[in-house]
């Protein structure tokens, strides 16, 4: 049972450049293994599909969830421009990903729907797999 590690800044300017960057960065702690799961968060001055295009074409189009923030976190301290990428590799992680739109109206109906689609996924009881959830809501709706 192992899992890996490895975390990427960048403050390139070009959005595929910076997130291609950061993410092979955080890749190569991974000691050769291909991402589970890569986890990123820029922010506004970025072009975000460019930022995304340059994540996956340096992690093998790996499991990716992220958003846009005010600023960013990272070993170099905090910074109001740029991008970080954390990459994991686990022999015992799976990912199921799950995407709904609407929590400002209906905040409990899409907790519940989430819910919903993930619980299929939670490993059997006496199992040595363990379930985690992330959520990242749109913090401009204001839920």
């Amino acid at each position: 049972m192992t899992t890996r590690a490895g975390s990427g800044t960048s403050h390139l300017t070009d959005a595929y450049q910076a997130g291609h960057t950061a993410a092979r960065q955080a890749a190569s702690a991974l000691a050769g293994h291909a991402p589970t799961l890569v986890i990123a968060f820029t922010t506004d001055q970025y072009d975000q599909a460019e930022v995304v295009r340059g994540i996956r074409a340096a992690t093998d189009n790996a499991a990716l969830i992220g958003c846009c923030t005010g600023g960013i976190i990272s070993s170099d301290g905090p910074s109001s421009a740029g991008l970080v990428v954390l990459a994991l590799w686990s022999d015992v992680m799976d990912v199921t990903l799950a995407l709904e739109t609407g929590i400002q109206a209906a905040p409990t109906l899409i907790a519940e729907t989430v819910a919903d689609r993930l619980e299929p996924h939670i490993p059997a009881a006496g199992s040595q797999r363990r379930a985690v959830a992330l959520m990242l809501a749109d913090g401009m709706t204001g839920s």
